[in-house]
């Protein structure tokens, strides 16, 4: 495996650095007005980033994520794990300053198999697995009104 130098010094990792660069010259300018994110991490990556996003970013721009899911290649079969790692990544995205969270996908076209690393929400038969309970009610809590959400800082444990 490379070490962090190495494989930030790649060509790939480079052109990644350099379209960063692009879009937060791009938000400063006032060309876009929202900050889009796709994050398929763990949840306890979420306070760093969100942290840098908002040193980035103009001040008080929105940071939409557009796309929030799980990708766990290891994944042991618990689904009541899923479902708290689901609960999890979407309190910390919104309880660090995300401005909405649209979590992918709702069914996995390898839902139900041995293979799935990306958990939908439904399984093969369209029926909701826990993660997405846990969803509803995350939803069913920020209607109730009132609710604001507050920096959390994220820890195993």
């Amino acid at each position: 495996m490379p070490s962090a130098r190495e494989a930030l010094a790649t060509a790939q990792s480079t052109r990644n650095k350099e379209f960063a660069d692009a879009t937060f010259r791009l938000a400063d300018d006032g060309v876009i007005d929202t900050f889009q994110l796709h994050f398929y991490e763990r949840w306890t990556n979420v306070p760093t980033l969100l942290s840098f996003l908002k040193g980035e970013l103009p001040s008080g721009m929105a940071i939409d994520v557009w796309e929030a899911g799980l990708f766990w290649p290891e994944f042991d079969g618990d689904e009541d794990l899923v479902a708290a790692e689901t609960a999890q990544l979407v309190y910390m995205l919104l309880g660090n300053g995300a401005s909405r969270v649209i979590y992918l996908p709702m069914q996995s076209n390898s839902a139900n198999t041995d293979d799935e690393m990306r958990f939908g929400l439904l399984d093969a038969e369209f029926r909701p697995r826990a993660g997405f309970d846990v969803i509803a009610g995350l939803a069913d809590f920020t209607r109730q009104g009132g609710v604001t959400w507050q920096d959390v800082a994220g820890q195993e444990g």
